[in-house]
């Protein structure tokens, strides 16, 4: 059976193959420093999320570049674990992260607090 030990929350198999249409991962989303040349819109990645974990599941990134995974996990009440080799992405995924849970801090703007 082609889902067979798997989570998928949706309704017919169809469903799966379609395309998820967003724009290009741009404006107050975008980070600028660092700039990331392959940043996911939070968008797609909540889509992916939704279909194939339940709230309170972990995700995992092994590259998770400046985050998006994770604010996308945080979202959705998913648990994130996110690996990183870049020193400056890593340093921006974990204040875009840590920005989730302070008051007066917009992950859209950019507006981070210091690590």
């Amino acid at each position: 059976m082609w889902n067979k030990g798997h989570t998928w929350n949706f309704t017919k198999q169809k469903d799966m193959h379609n395309f998820i249409e967003s724009p290009i991962c741009m404006g107050k989303e975008r980070l600028k420093n660092p700039g990331h040349p392959t940043q996911k819109p939070v968008k797609v990645l909540e889509r992916l999320i939704k279909i194939a974990t339940n709230p309170s599941d972990i995700i995992f990134d092994p590259f998770m570049g400046v985050g998006s995974t994770g604010v996308a996990a945080f979202n959705l009440e998913r648990r994130f674990i996110g690996f990183e080799l870049d020193k400056q992405y890593f340093d921006a995924a974990v204040k875009r992260l840590d920005c989730l849970t302070l008051e007066g801090c917009s992950v859209l703007s950019g507006d981070y607090p210091s690590v």
